[in-house]
């Protein structure tokens, strides 16, 4: 399913990046920078993305992140 998984990723792209924004910005930096902090992060963005996906996705991986 992966093309049809994409095809649906793009197709709500606004709405997941909406997502994403929703649940970080609600993060503080000492709850990001704490022990679980990233894990728990990924784990809210995955459950948060799933919500709105028919295929849903398996991870979540942190690539990039700045704290301020």
């Amino acid at each position: 399913n992966g093309n049809k998984q994409k095809q649906e990723l793009d197709a709500r792209r606004a709405q997941l990046r909406d997502a994403v924004i929703s649940v970080a910005s609600r993060k503080t930096r000492e709850f990001l920078l704490g022990p679980d902090g990233k894990d728990q992060l990924r784990l809210e963005v995955l459950n948060k993305i799933n919500q709105y996906m028919n295929l849903k996705i398996e991870s979540v991986y942190i690539t990039d992140m700045i704290i301020e």
